[in-house]
């Protein structure tokens, strides 16, 4: 369960729920501020230099305690219930997908179809059962 831990915390980090980033700003005095997470997420001086690289092993890495506090821990029913589909289903994308498939920015990062954004979040995915 570390390993599975640090791949959520990992992908929460590197995908953040909503994603902006802004990278210079004149701010008139007054103005309330909203960090950027994926900003942040991605700062070198905080998660080194591979910081825009998806790396799990940096969440198993005892030296890096620091970032432990800007991520949310992933509570047991997640890892449990992430396990439990993986072990018993076989998930896969349509085979268009690379083709179809648009990331969304809008208040929330969602995926969506190309020509269907109108419809909402939308990903292809085809589950089976895991033969036994």
């Amino acid at each position: 369960m570390p390993f599975l831990n640090a791949i959520l915390k990992e992908t929460l980090r590197f995908h953040p729920i909503s994603y902006n980033i802004i990278n210079e700003q004149t701010i008139p005095k007054g103005t309330y501020i909203i960090s950027s997470i994926a900003g942040y997420n991605r700062n070198k001086v905080v998660f080194g230099a591979d910081a825009h690289t998806f790396n799990p092993e940096r969440r198993l890495d005892s030296d890096v305690k620091r970032n432990a506090k800007a991520l949310p821990s992933c509570g047991c029913e997640l890892q449990a219930l992430i396990v439990e589909i993986l072990d018993k289903s076989e998930l896969s994308l349509t085979e268009d997908w690379i083709r179809t498939v648009w990331r969304e920015s809008c208040g929330v990062m969602m995926p969506t179809l190309e020509g269907e954004v109108e419809k909402g979040a939308q990903l292809p995915l085809r589950v089976k059962t895991a033969a036994r």
